[in-house]
C-alpha cells in the first residue's frame, strides 16, 4: 500500500500488530515503522532477532539497511533516548526549547506549551510551571507576557539543561508515589529504589478547576494520588504502590462514615494494592526539589468560617463536667463530655458568679456599668457595624470603639479581639489612614571605599531661564570625596545625560563603578543604560517618589539651591553665573562626615583660597618654588593615609547617624502575595482634604531586600518600578 494514501499509516500499524502479536511487548515495541527489539543479554538479543526475522521473512517484509541498526546498548526510539540507564531525553527536543525566543504571539505561546508537552513525564510539576502561559492564552484575554511567564520560561530552559533519567521498574519491586499540591495544581512523582538510590519512574501534573480550587489539603492529595493512579494504571496493576505522605490519607479514605468524593476515590483505589507512610528522607536532587517546590501551601488570605460552641455544666457530690457541642458552618456537630477535676472546678464556679440571668437575658458583672448584657455572634456583628459606621457612628479607632460598646452596656468573650479585625478591615477606615510618618526599616547607607568608584546622579528644575535657554541643573555627587559636578542644560534628556557622564565624570575621573539615580526617562531610557552598558558601569535606580535612596545627591541639591538664593543679586536669570562659585565653595569647605574638605580628599591638600591671597598665611609666605615640588611630593605620599582616615571618620558618623535614625523606626515588613496600599501622593498626584491618602489594593509579587517592592494590580497587571515600603500600608480583606 502506497503511503501516500490517507490511511496507509492506520494500516499499516494495524499489520504490524497482527504479525508481531507474540513479540509486542514482550521483546519488542513498534510504532508505525519505527520498531525496537529489547534483550537483557547478547545472547538473548541473536535469538529474539532470529525469531523477529523469521516472521518477517513469511511475510516478505523488508528493512532498509541504511536505517537499521543492530546490538546497540542505547538508541533513539519515538524521539527518546533509550539505554541499559533508561529513558532519557533526546538533547534536540532541550535544545528546541532553550534555543526559543520569549512568545510575542498566541500561537508562539502554543507552540512553547505543545513542546512542553511532548517532555511531561520528564518535567516535574510541568502543569504549575506552566501555568502562566496557559492564563496567556485564554479566551477573550488580551495577551500580554507578564513576569511570571517569563520567571516560568526562564526555568523551565534551566530544569531542561540537565533534564532526569527515567528508569525502568523491575517486575515484582514495590514502588514508591510522591504527591504534593498547591493552590493551583497537583503534582506527583513516581520513583523505584535501586542500590538504595531513589529513581524516577514517571512525573504526574494537573491544573486544578473550578471547584477542584476549593478542596481541603488532605482532599488535594487524595486527589494527587487519585490522577497518579489514572494515568499510570500499568503501573498500579503490575506493583505495590507505597504512598508517601505527611497527610492522614489512610484514616481519611478508611472512616466508614466518609462521604462525596472521598467515598468514590477510596472505591477506586481498593483495586490496587496501595498503602500510606510517612515521607522518608529525599536521596535524589530533583526529588528534594520537587518535594520543595510542591509542598502544599495555604491559601494567602484564606475566608474565616463561623463555628458555634454550647456549652453546659453539672456539678454533684461526686465531681463535675462539662458537655460541648460544636457546629461547624456547614451543618456538621461534635458531641465532647469532660470531666472536670477539682481545680478546673473551682476556677469554674469563681467564674460563674460574675454571671447571672435576669427576665430571661444572660448578664455579667461590670467594672464602670453594673451589669453588661452578654450577646451572641451575629448580634455582635451588628453590634460593631452599628457602632462604627451607622448613624451615630464616625469610624473610631480600635480602643474609641471598644469602650463605646462597653459603655452601651454589651459584652462577649472576643470583644476586643473582633473589634481589632473589623476596624483593620474597614476599607474606608484602610483608605483614609493616617500616614506613618515614622520609617519603616533601618537606615542603609551607602558608602564607597576608593574616590571616584560611585556617584549619584540628579536633575533640579525648572529654573528662571539664563543665558542660553538654560533651565535645567544636572549634578554628580561622588560618594567617597563629597566632589560635585555639575552642569545647566536646556533639555533634559537622556542623550545630555550621557554627555554630562562621558565629559564631566569618565572623560576627567575615570570610568566610576556604579551610577545611582532616580526613575526619570533620562536615566532609565535607552542612551544612557546603552552607555552604561557599554563602559561596565552599574546603573542603580532608587524608589520611586523615595529621595532618601540617594541621599547624598538630595543634600547636595539643597546645598546648590541654597547657596544659589544667597548669591544672586537683581535678576534671577544669572543663576548659571554664579554655579561655579557654590561649586568651588563646597568642594573646599570641610564636610563633617569625613574632617576633609572633597578639595583635599582628592588633592592631598586643601586649596589656596582668595582670603589666603588677601591675607597671607604661614603657607602662603613660606612658600617657595624649589621647595613646592617636594612639599607636593610629600602630601601626595600620605594622601592614602589621609584618605584611610577620612574613610575610619565617615563610617563612625554614618553610625551615629544610623543609631539615631534607628530608634525611630517602625518595621513594615510584606511578603510575596500580601496585599497592600499605596500611598497616593507618592505617585505625583495631588490629594485634596476630603479624598482618599491611600489607593489600591495592590498585590506584592517580589521583595527587594525587604525594602522596596514590585505590584500588581488586582487584573494582573504589573506596576512599573519597585516601591519603597513607607509607601505602602498592610491591606486587610
Amino acid at each position: 500500500m502506497s503511503f501516500g494514501l490517507k490511511n496507509a499509516g492506520a494500516e499499516y500499524q494495524r499489520m504490524v500488530n497482527k504479525l508481531f502479536q507474540g513479540e509486542i511487548r514482550k521483546i519488542m515495541e513498534a510504532y508505525v515503522d519505527d520498531m525496537v527489539i529489547k534483550s537483557c543479554s547478547g545472547e538473548e538479543h541473536v535469538q529474539h532477532l532470529e525469531r523477529v526475522f523469521a516472521k518477517m521473512k513469511e511475510v516478505g517484509m523488508r528493512l532498509n539497511p541504511k536505517k537499521s541498526f543492530f546490538c546497540l546498548g542505547s538508541g533513539k526510539f519515538l524521539g527518546f533516548i533509550v539505554s541499559e540507564r533508561g529513558i532519557e531525553v533526546h538533547p534536540s527536543k532541550c535544545q528546541a526549547i532553550a534555543n526559543m525566543k520569549p512568545p510575542k504571539t498566541v500561537k508562539e505561546v502554543q507552540e512553547l506549551t505543545g513542546r512542553i508537552a511532548a517532555l511531561n513525564r520528564f518535567i516535574s510539576k510541568s502543569a504549575e510551571v506552566c501555568q502562566p502561559f496557559f492564563q496567556t492564552i485564554r479566551k477573550n484575554k488580551k495577551f500580554q507576557w507578564t513576569v511570571e511567564c517569563q520567571d516560568a520560561f526562564e526555568r523551565i530552559k534551566e530544569y531542561l539543561a540537565t533534564p532526569p533519567t527515567i528508569s525502568r521498574p523491575v517486575k515484582g519491586e514495590t514502588l514508591y508515589l510522591y504527591v504534593a499540591t498547591s493552590e493551583t495544581a497537583v503534582s506527583a512523582t513516581l520513583i523505584r529504589i535501586e542500590e538504595n538510590q531513589q529513581k524516577h519512574v514517571y512525573f504526574v501534573s494537573r491544573i486544578l478547576r473550578d471547584a477542584e480550587i476549593r478542596y481541603p489539603p488532605v482532599e488535594k492529595v487524595a486527589f494527587a494520588v487519585m490522577i497518579a493512579s489514572r494515568k499510570l494504571k500499568p503501573y498500579f496493576q503490575a506493583h505495590s504502590i507505597k504512598v508517601l505522605t505527611d497527610m492522614p490519607l489512610r484514616k481519611a479514605l478508611g472512616q466508614l462514615d466518609v462521604a462525596g468524593r472521598m467515598l468514590k476515590w477510596a472505591v477506586e483505589l481498593s483495586e490496587y494494592d496501595v498503602s500510606f507512610e510517612p515521607r522518608t528522607a529525599y536521596k535524589g536532587q530533583i526529588l528534594a526539589e520537587f518535594i520543595m517546590e510542591c509542598t502544599a501551601r495555604q491559601t494567602e488570605n484564606p475566608k474565616e468560617e463561623v463555628w458555634e460552641v454550647f456549652v453546659d455544666g453539672a456539678a454533684s457530690e461526686k465531681g463535675s463536667g462539662v458537655g460541648v457541642e460544636i457546629k461547624g458552618p456547614k451543618g456538621e456537630k461534635f458531641h465532647y463530655a469532660i470531666h472536670l477535676t477539682f481545680e478546673v472546678a473551682r476556677k469554674v464556679k469563681r467564674w460563674a458568679l460574675e454571671f447571672t440571668i435576669r427576665d430571661g437575658l444572660l448578664l455579667k458583672k461590670g467594672y464602670g456599668i453594673p451589669w453588661l448584657t452578654c450577646v451572641g455572634r451575629a448580634k455582635a456583628d451588628e453590634i460593631i457595624a452599628e457602632v462604627h459606621e451607622g448613624i451615630c457612628g464616625s469610624h473610631q479607632g480600635i480602643t474609641s470603639l471598644g469602650k463605646r460598646i462597653v459603655r452601651a452596656g454589651f459584652y462577649w468573650p472576643s470583644l476586643k479581639k473582633d473589634v481589632e479585625t473589623y476596624v483593620r478591615r474597614c476599607e474606608k477606615c484602610q483608605f483614609h489612614a493616617r500616614v506613618p510618618r515614622q520609617p519603616p526599616h533601618p537606615m542603609q547607607s551607602i558608602s564607597s571605599s576608593w574616590p571616584f568608584d560611585v556617584w549619584g546622579l540628579d536633575l533640579l528644575g525648572h529654573f528662571p531661564q539664563g543665558q542660553g535657554n538654560v533651565k535645567f541643573l544636572v549634578v554628580a555627587v561622588e560618594y567617597f570625596t563629597k566632589w560635585i559636578e555639575a552642569k545647566p542644560l536646556a533639555t533634559i534628556t537622556s542623550q545630555k545625560i550621557v554627555d554630562f557622564a562621558r565629559h564631566q565624570i569618565v572623560y576627567r575621573y575615570g570610568i566610576p563603578h556604579t551610577f545611582i539615580s532616580d526613575n526619570g526617562t533620562q536615566f532609565t531610557g535607552a542612551p544612557f543604560q546603552d552607555f552604561c552598558k557599554g563602559l561596565g558601569i552599574r546603573s542603580c535606580t532608587s524608589s520611586v517618589c523615595h529621595p532618601q535612596s540617594n541621599g547624598l545627591a538630595e543634600v547636595s541639591n539643597r546645598t546648590i539651591l541654597e547657596g544659589l538664593k544667597r548669591k544672586i543679586e537683581g535678576s534671577k536669570n544669572t543663576w548659571p553665573e554664579y554655579l561655579d562659585e557654590i561649586l568651588w565653595a563646597y568642594r573646599t569647605t570641610p564636610r563633617s562626615s569625613a574632617g576633609r574638605s572633597p578639595f583635599s580628599m582628592i588633592y592631598g591638600m586643601e586649596a589656596v583660597t582668595p582670603m589666603e591671597a588677601v591675607h597671607p598665611t604661614l603657607r602662603t609666605k613660606s612658600y617657595t618654588w624649589e621647595k613646592n615640588g617636594t612639599r607636593r611630593e610629600e602630601d601626595l605620599e600620605t594622601i592614602y593615609e589621609l584618605r584611610e582616615e577620612a574613610r575610619v571618620k565617615m563610617e563612625e558618623y554614618q553610625r551615629r547617624m544610623r543609631r539615631g535614625f534607628d530608634r525611630k523606626v517602625a518595621p513594615k515588613h510584606f511578603q510575596p502575595g500580601d496585599w497592600v496600599l499605596r500611598k497616593i501622593e507618592a505617585t505625583g498626584t495631588q490629594v485634596g482634604k476630603l479624598d482618599p491618602v491611600w489607593e489600591g489594593p495592590f498585590e506584592i509579587i517580589k521583595s527587594i531586600e525587604g525594602r522596596a517592592y514590585h505590584l500588581r494590580d488586582m487584573r494582573g497587571k504589573r506596576i512599573p518600578n519597585a516601591w519603597n515600603a513607607a509607601h505602602l500600608r498592610k491591606f486587610y480583606v
